[in-house]
């Protein structure tokens, strides 16, 4: 169990730097002591890290492939995680232009999410099984299905302008990213580049590349 958390770290680690084959290596590395361990919660948790690497090396097909793997085993793990595994898959069906499967992925993922996570374990914030990974996958959605008006009001939902203590700053960064595409895609290029300046300096000071 402590080995597969080292390994999820250590990939996270590396994606800093874009080594994204080492970052597959570690996430498979976790997943083997996951299974050993026999523990769903990261099992899972691992499948979606590999899944996010593939994502970031342009394999959807491996991207769909892994998720699917995580479906016999959702049952069994925190509902946190799962509704954010359930995100990521209407992301992939987006991409995919397959929208009702989209929809309807996406629903469960806000149906799935528990109102009280004070109980879930406590590592799922270090795989970003948060809250804000759904809206962000459902602001995504809109924009691959072409629907960029709707994808600016989702991800305004956000407030990452500034450092929040419940999303760590990797990801707030990737969110400001995010909120940034959105708006060039409305044509508000003057909030995009002060989204995107905000992101550049965050980044700066995390020395993540």
């Amino acid at each position: 169990n402590i080995v597969s958390r080292s390994y999820l770290i250590a990939a996270s680690l590396v994606g800093h730097r874009n080594d994204l084959q080492a970052r597959q290596h570690f996430s498979e590395q976790a997943l083997v002591y996951a299974n050993l361990a026999q523990d769903s919660n990261l099992l899972v948790a691992a499948l979606r890290q590999l899944a996010v690497t593939f994502d970031y090396l342009e394999r959807p097909e491996k991207v769909l492939q892994t998720y699917h793997r995580t479906l016999p085993y959702l049952n069994d793990v925190s509902p946190r995680l799962r509704a954010c595994v359930y995100a990521a898959l209407s992301g992939v069906f987006a991409q995919l232009q397959q929208k009702q499967e989209a929809y309807r992925f996406i629903g469960l993922a806000y149906e799935h999410f528990p109102e009280k996570i004070e109980d879930e374990p406590d590592f799922l914030r270090l795989v970003n099984a948060n809250y804000h990974t759904v809206i962000l996958w459902d602001g995504l959605n809109h924009l691959e299905i072409g629907q960029p008006q709707r994808a600016e009001k989702v991800l305004a939902q956000l407030n990452v302008l500034t450092p929040q203590t419940q999303i760590p700053e990797r990801i707030r960064i990737e969110l400001l990213n995010y909120q940034s595409k959105a708006l060039t895609a409305v044509g508000n290029m003057e909030q995009a580049c002060a989204h995107l300046e905000i992101a550049i300096n965050a980044s700066t000071e995390i020395r993540s590349e």
